[in-house]
């Protein structure tokens, strides 16, 4: 009986509108190359083109704007933006967002070398003399930053470090794998992830407060709609056109 209440549930709240007759829903994020950035004046990226297909599929007449994160964060809080994206769960944020149960995307951290190098990774603890280029002021997770043994070589942007890392300076460099390979397609070499180090998963979400949106059924269309997505090769297609 409980199973069939949560069945009728879920069908009722998917037949109720999720946006409001006012307009477009406001979907918030901030720049992150190359998953959301900026380009004449336009919203684009990896997240932005497939929260863009996620809202046409799921018929939600969506508008994307890029704000500073503190900012996006609040106008989701508030109610003054339907959804934010490229956030991680956190428990502050489950006060007032919902989360669907399918990811955005999976935030990778990892250790970027020159292809030709053909360097093998098998941990941290394995990298021995190896030089690995950080970001100065960055962290990458307690796993990185407990290995005491790693000969770290710090740099001021991720720019700068890829830079160094093409011209075989350092051996390999550290930070999320979409940036640095985005990064990487503007200089000679060619680089591949040789180790990672962790994955988070990435959320589109939902406001609770945001008027006119059911934003439980909102939370389950995106859920079903990521499902479909990501069994086709769309998303691929997607990160390939950045790195």
């Amino acid at each position: 009986m409980k199973k069939l209440i949560k069945t009728l549930t879920v069908i009722i709240l998917l037949a109720l509108p999720v946006s409001s007759q006012a307009g477009k829903l406001l979907f918030v994020s901030s720049e992150w190359p190359p998953y959301v950035f900026a380009e004449k004046g336009q919203a684009t990226g990896i997240d932005v083109e497939i929260v863009r297909e996620v809202c046409k599929r799921s018929g939600i007449d969506a508008e994307i704007q890029l704000f500073p994160w503190k900012r996006a964060v609040f106008m989701v809080k508030r109610g003054d933006a339907a959804g934010l994206f490229s956030a991680k769960r956190t428990k502050e944020r489950t006060e007032f967002l919902h989360y669907p149960s399918t990811n955005l995307n999976m935030e990778k951290t990892v250790l970027l070398a020159r292809k030709d190098k053909e360097i093998k990774i098998t941990g941290l603890d394995a990298l021995g003399n190896r030089r690995v280029g950080v970001v100065r002021g960055y962290t990458y997770g307690p796993k990185f930053e407990n290995c005491k043994s790693l000969k770290k070589i710090v740099f001021n942007d991720d720019v700068e470090m890829i830079k160094i890392l093409d011209i075989g300076r350092i051996d390999v460099v550290v930070g999320d794998e979409g940036a640095l390979k985005f990064i990487g397609k503007k200089f000679e070499h060619i680089f591949q992830t040789v180790y990672v180090i962790s994955e988070d998963p990435n959320y589109l979400c939902i406001s609770k407060k945001a008027k006119g949106v059911n934003g439980a059924s909102l939370a389950e269309k995106i859920s079903q709609t990521l499902d479909q997505i990501k069994k086709e090769d769309f998303i691929q297609k997607i990160v390939s056109k950045y790195y």
